[in-house]
């Protein structure tokens, strides 16, 4: 047979005795009878320097790339992995590959599913530049554990169980213009109590049908997350921290701004867990997205935040969202959203509606001046305007200023 799944069923080797069995290379198996090698090889790791210019090769268990070596891969190599197969990377991986002509790592198997192979692992101390690269049925498609650096750029990661899995402080220099997509648990998932360093945000990605589209779970890790396309996942973005313990270390505060996050089937964003006397002093920063919609009420239907359970989830500020897809304009300003000190240097703009998700606070000796047709919309019957120093309201009869509730059917209480 030519098949590499049916070759492999008839080989016993560490792929089924992980203990006692050596791994057999089957590779430059031919294609009959007293035949031609086929040009499949099998990859077993490097331990110096190696280029890989061109065929086919499979993973059949672990790979190593050793801490003196460089691995790089120019564009149309594919690997083909068994299941148990992986690739370490703890020296450095470079994958080259080209718009059309991308590197590829996928599943051996005839009926291919997410969760065929390990996937590729960056180790401490190990570091990966991918550039077009397809990562496909791997459970943890490329995987960044603590210690580790890298970038990953114009690719597709796709049927795997977790797309990109990032665990602990790893430093991500590029995480951009990829396609994450069909991943059966997240497209983007961030872990560990430090959290990884993101140099550059997360940036310019079409995350779509993956049950999460980005996570971050128990994690202090804070990344700038923009121009990303997120829609027609479960969840759109998903951040939870850690109900047990006070640490910020376990709480994620991402900025989530200027991208459009609109059609996930349960949340567009969800936040919970957070220890339940440092949720209510957290506002979470996504200002300026599109959500799919102008009207607040279904906007707010889709974030699940404070005013759903503000006993372990932290303020979403949504404020300032735009008017369209790929718009940079909006009817709300999110500037007053964290609501703190209003006074003297505060400016509104006549007009403008600002949505409230935490108490103002006007202090002893400070004005603050409200002009005409501006709106406060507040989101909480916890939050209100305090003033203990001067409110300068500037009304008009055609243009008054409106205080009022964010409630879709409001009523008296709601802040």
């Amino acid at each position: 047979s030519t098949d590499l799944s049916e070759i492999a069923a008839s080989i016993y080797d560490r792929t089924e005795h992980t203990t006692d069995s050596p791994l057999v290379n089957f590779g430059g198996y031919l294609d009959g009878a007293g035949g031609s090698p086929t040009g499949v090889n099998v990859f077993m790791g490097t331990d110096e320097p190696l280029t890989l210019s061109s065929g086919t090769y499979v993973l059949i268990g672990i790979s190593e790339v050793t801490a003196s070596a460089t691995l790089t891969v120019e564009p149309g190599v594919t690997f083909t992995a068994m299941s148990g197969g992986q690739l370490n990377v703890q020296g450095n991986l470079v994958i080259s590959g080209e718009s059309g002509n991308p590197v590829t790592f996928t599943s051996a198997s005839g009926a291919p599913a997410a969760e065929d192979w390990n996937g590729i692992e960056v180790k401490s101390g190990g570091s990966v530049s991918i550039d077009y690269a397809v990562v496909e049925y791997a459970d943890k498609g490329i995987k960044f554990v603590d210690g580790s650096t890298g970038s990953v750029t114009n690719s597709i990661l796709r049927n795997n169980q977790y797309g990109i899995y990032i665990d602990g402080v790893a430093t991500i220099n590029a995480l951009s213009d990829n396609s994450i997509e069909d991943n059966s648990r997240s497209g983007i998932y961030i872990t560990g109590r430090t959290g990884a360093i993101f140099s550059n945000g997360i940036a310019g990605n079409n995350l779509t049908r993956n049950v999460q589209g980005i996570y971050l779970y128990r994690t202090g890790a804070t990344p700038l997350v923009t121009n990303n396309t997120i829609t027609a996942n479960e969840y759109g973005v998903r951040v939870e921290g850690y109900r047990g313990t006070p640490s910020s270390g376990y709480s994620p505060l991402p900025v989530v701004t200027g991208n459009s996050i609109y059609a996930n089937t349960v949340y567009n964003y969800h936040a919970g867990s957070y220890w339940h006397s440092y949720a209510a002093s957290i506002i979470l920063d996504a200002s300026g997205n599109w959500w799919g919609s102008t009207d607040l009420s279904e906007i707010a239907a889709k974030i699940y935040d404070y005013n759903d359970n503000s006993a372990y989830s932290p303020v979403v500020n949504f404020g300032g969202y735009l008017d369209g897809e790929g718009s940079t304009s909006s009817d709300t300003d999110a500037g007053l959203g964290g609501g703190g000190s209003v006074g003297d240097a505060t400016v509104l703009v006549s007009g403008k509606t600002y949505l409230i998700f935490h108490s103002l606070t006007v202090p002893a000796g400070e004005t603050l001046t409200i002009p005409a047709g501006v709106r406060l919309v507040f989101w909480s019957s916890n939050h209100g305007l305090t003033v203990n120093g001067t409110l300068d309201i500037q009304g008009t009869v055609d243009s008054p200023v409106t205080f009022t509730s964010a409630n879709a059917v409001p009523a008296a209480g709601d802040w």
